[in-house]
């Protein structure tokens, strides 16, 4: 359990819906000790609006979009270099919860690297009575949005994978923390209202469950891409099964999604580049300086 520590909210945004923007700020606005906004990039800043009517929110603007696992280090290093012990990262349309961070605060200590919650999306339902029998419990792998970051953590295992861009990230950071000698614990005492994409759904494909996402072509060379290097970067990670997982999607995507040719292309696309990407370019150890004075 932590009691005197400073918490930070840290938002990603790339173009936002600014009415859940306004509500995502407002529900977490009264349960931290500030609040970071950083801007990827997005084509126009309209959401400005929205931001002048709250007080200590600090907005970073980024001139172009560099990626999910940049922002974060951005958001993680601020907190770094102005005394915040731990950092809650949203997702722009995700939504927290009354009390929330009084669940995190209860559960939390210094053996823990990372703590998610119970995410109900609102495009589709699982089966959740398992977490919700259990209520917390240690796991492999949380998602970045609602997750309670330990920043000793966040540095001591190197922080995020800028290399990876976006896709895959939250798996990685979560891979990096549990070889950094951390705990990463989930919690079904509390949870986010999130959306993981617009029309997804589930589907059955051999027993298997599989996730019919309709995203941008973009996401899904990403996605399969980051994969592969996953798979390169850590040993216990099966090559194999990430291949067929990707065999998978590619089965969903021809079978079931709208944008089946561009879609198709860069899965294939995203699988080959995965075998090329230098490992060593993407070693951020070092690198904690280059978040410490982000630009307003």
């Amino acid at each position: 359990m932590i009691e005197k520590t400073k918490i930070l909210a840290g938002i990603v945004l790339y173009n936002p819906n600014t009415q859940r923007l306004k509500e995502n700020i407002e529900a977490i606005m009264s349960q931290v000790d500030g609040i970071v906004i950083i801007d990827n990039g997005s084509a126009e800043s309209s959401y400005n609006n929205i931001i002048e009517t709250f007080d200590n929110i600090i907005c970073i603007r980024n001139e172009k979009n560099m990626g999910i696992a940049y922002a974060l280090n951005q958001i993680c290093g601020y907190a770094y270099t102005h005394g915040f012990n731990w950092v809650l990262t949203l997702d722009q349309d995700s939504i927290a919860t009354p009390g929330m961070i009084d669940v995190y605060k209860s559960i939390a200590n210094d053996e823990i690297g990372i703590l998610g919650c119970w995410i109900h999306d609102r495009g589709y339902q699982i089966d959740e009575s398992w977490g919700i029998e259990h209520g917390t419990f240690e796991t492999d792998w949380v998602i970045t949005s609602a997750a309670f970051t330990n920043v000793k953590a966040w540095k001591d295992c190197g922080g995020f994978d800028n290399g990876m861009f976006i896709e895959w990230v939250d798996w990685d950071i979560c891979e990096a923390m549990r070889k950094a000698g951390y705990k990463i614990m989930k919690t079904y005492k509390t949870k986010l209202i999130h959306e993981l994409g617009h029309g997804t759904r589930l589907v059955k494909v051999r027993h298997h469950l599989m996730q019919v996402m309709n995203h941008k072509p973009v996401r899904y060379y990403y996605s399969v891409r980051n994969r592969i290097y996953m798979a390169r970067k850590y040993e216990h990670i099966s090559l194999w099964n990430q291949l067929k997982e990707i065999g998978f999607k590619l089965y969903t995507v021809e079978k079931y999604e709208k944008n089946k040719i561009q879609n198709f292309f860069a899965i294939i696309k995203g699988t080959i580049a995965g075998f090329f990407i230098k490992r060593e370019y993407n070693n951020i150890k070092d690198s904690f300086i280059s978040y410490a004075q982000p630009s307003h």
